[in-house]
């Protein structure tokens, strides 16, 4: 991949990506081309005018990865995505820019049109219809985006001020945490995917203290993202029913297919006898040989339960988890309140219970 994105370069000295249409009635009408940064705010980084006939062409510097850009004409906007050196075309009019338009030039900028008008047509004061619009995006724009940039655009919308997608909204945080997941996959070094990792996170500690289950251990509630898979022994076991009040708790995801997993195995191991089992640990065993891993999770001093990434997906995606190892630490007051993508940044928060 990189060594095509360097034939590319050397083939376009510029770097640019051509925007061109038409916008009929705009007569010598000046257009604005901005892009965001990754705080959301808006940069103009270039500028064109339309001809006596609407048309306008211009050569705009690409930011050599992909990128969300709009064109500003009066205050209204089009939105497009630009992958490399992409030749995007606009078609428009004066009256109807922003709603009444046509893109071109890829695939991802005729699905950027299609949401962008399909939002538009949504009865916003219908709350059934906007629950029911923000399930049929997913299935239809960032279930299997593999990282494009539209997954990512849809969370960044706004309808009358508010986010279509609110990451403080406790049912919204699915939404954020399946879009971090795709962006950890496909697309790793993306300064989107810390963000989204962070949304997600932050939308899940929310939904841990607003929407958790709860249970009562000796008069204190404890509230959990739920997990509920069946342990070695056949029968389902509880993440709420393995926390226990005034001890931290630690969910592990680790897999069988991954040679690391025995090692990891052994440093949990002595970090459960280091604490005198002061510990509740949750180990979910994500794929692999199911028959192997029953072998070995019996002679584990804790809750191990196994997950097919087939069947159970709504655990890996509740947590956002896209690779492993991944463990999240529970305080001993029961609210998740961190991760750690290792066995050191594990110990090393748990430092402070």
């Amino acid at each position: 991949m990189a060594m095509a994105f360097c034939l590319l370069a050397a083939c376009n000295d510029k770097n640019n990506f051509r925007l061109e249409g038409v916008i009929e009635g705009a007569d010598d009408a000046s257009l604005v081309v901005e892009r965001a940064d990754y705080n959301g705010v808006w940069q103009p980084i270039d500028s064109t005018r339309t001809g006596g006939d609407g048309k306008f062409k211009i050569d705009v510097a690409s930011a050599g990865v992909p990128e969300i850009y709009r064109l500003v004409l009066d205050g209204k906007y089009i939105y497009f995505p630009v992958d490399s050196t992409e030749h995007i075309r606009v078609e428009s009019s004066l009256g109807g820019f922003g709603r009444e338009y046509s893109l071109s030039g890829s695939e991802q900028a005729r699905k950027f049109e299609e949401f962008d008008k399909a939002l538009l047509r949504l009865p916003v004061t219908v709350a059934d219809s906007v629950a029911l619009f923000k399930k049929n995006v997913f299935n239809k724009y960032i279930k299997d985006s593999r990282g494009n940039l539209l997954g990512y655009y849809v969370l960044t919308k706004s309808v009358n001020g508010n986010l279509l997608f609110d990451p403080r909204d406790t049912s919204d945080v699915k939404y954020y945490s399946a879009v971090a997941t795709i962006f950890k996959e496909f697309r790793p070094d993306d300064p989107r995917t810390s963000v989204l990792e962070q949304m997600a996170l932050e939308g899940m500690k929310r939904r841990n203290k607003e929407m958790g289950r709860k249970m009562v251990v000796n008069a204190n509630e404890l509230k959990v993202i739920e997990i509920d898979l069946p342990g070695p022994d056949g029968k389902n076991h509880r993440l709420s029913e393995t926390l226990r009040a005034g001890r931290p708790g630690i969910v592990v995801f680790t897999s069988q297919k991954d040679a690391n997993t025995p090692g990891i195995n052994v440093r949990l191991r002595e970090l459960y006898d280091r604490r005198g089992g002061n510990v509740s640990i949750y180990h979910v065993n994500v794929d692999g040989d199911r028959y192997a891993w029953k072998d070995g999770a019996v002679n584990l001093p804790w809750t191990s339960v196994y997950a097919s990434a087939a069947s159970d997906g709504k655990t890996l995606r509740d947590y956002n988890v896209s690779e492993v190892p991944t463990f999240f630490i529970y305080s001993p007051q029961g609210e998740l309140i961190n991760r750690a993508e290792d066995i050191e940044g594990l110990e090393a928060i748990l430092g402070s219970y």
